[in-house]
């Protein structure tokens, strides 16, 4: 549930703050769902490092809680203890709510016990959720309160995500992390793929070299095309292919000539199965069209 702080634009909302970029180093990839859209594909991984809501709390609403297997303090270090035995003076500026904890096997939270089971025995209430009095900050406390429940619940319970988006060379474009609730983060990635489709190059038109080189000590060559899904005009690699735009060179690779009489790339040919053909000797060559992306 997303419910904003209200009145101050300078503070945070409930919703977490999705601009952490996580490194692909440091992420454990744990798919959950992936689909494609305009020609992208998005996947929607489990975040393994969210930021906890203890961590993002302000004086305006929190959480405290003291148990011994699950403890939280407030933004300046509050402790449960402390707000219950000063309770009538937080309830000048705060309403209190008291939290419910069904630990075990983990931890779930409430503002009630509705929906726990052996309340005698798994269920504490040693803690609280503060929100300020203040309407123009909170103008629903009590549902804010619950919203800041949900959210911790969606922490405690691993439901907190990422996604990350690759065109149709397998090129990651964006990534962003710690949306609360699959969903939400589903949309969020929607929204973040490009208008733009993203063309995989698969059907380009007749390729000619346009400029020779040597690097690494080997030779290389460049062929130009047009691709005839999206119209846009790539420089490839003569062997093997992977299209690339003018502005990024393709990296250095041996000049590929024919197996039988060694004629230029530029005297190629190729039937409708995808073989490929010297036209100066007419020898099949080892390759195919899909190797030489082109």
């Amino acid at each position: 549930m997303r419910l904003s702080m209200g009145g101050q634009a300078t503070h945070q909302t409930l919703t977490p703050t999705a601009e952490a970029v996580r490194t692909e180093e440091t992420m454990n990839q744990d798919v959950v769902s992936s689909f494609e859209l305009r020609g992208y594909t998005v996947e929607i991984i489990r975040d393994p490092d969210p930021i906890s809501p203890e961590d993002r709390a302000d004086r305006h609403a929190f959480l405290v809680y003291g148990h011994r297997d699950f403890t939280v303090h407030g933004p300046n270090q509050e402790t449960a203890e402390q707000v219950y035995r000063d309770r009538a003076e937080w309830e000048k500026t705060h309403t209190v709510y008291p939290v419910y904890a069904y630990i075990h096997s983990g931890v779930r939270l409430g503002l009630s016990t509705a929906g726990m089971v052996d309340i005698p025995w798994d269920v504490s209430l040693s803690g609280a959720a503060l929100v300020t009095r203040d309407e123009s900050e909170i103008p629903q406390p009590q549902e804010y309160a619950q919203a800041m429940i949900e959210e911790w619940n969606q922490y405690l319970s691993g439901d907190v995500y990422g996604y990350k988006i690759a065109d149709a060379q397998g090129e990651d474009v964006d990534s962003c992390w710690g949306f609360y609730g699959q969903e939400s983060c589903e949309q969020e990635a929607r929204a973040a793929v490009p208008e733009k489709p993203s063309c995989a190059h698969r059907k380009l038109s007749v390729c000619s070299p346009i400029k020779t080189g040597v690097a690494g000590g080997k030779e290389r060559v460049w062929l130009e095309a047009t691709c005839n899904d999206c119209g846009e005009e790539v420089e490839i690699d003569y062997l093997p292919g992977t299209p690339h735009t003018k502005a990024d060179p393709p990296p250095a690779r041996p000049l590929a000539v024919c197996t039988n009489c060694k004629a230029s790339p530029d005297l190629f040919t190729y039937d409708e199965e995808g073989s490929v053909f010297c036209t100066s000797c007419g020898a099949k060559q080892p390759i195919t069209r899909a190797d030489l992306s082109c």
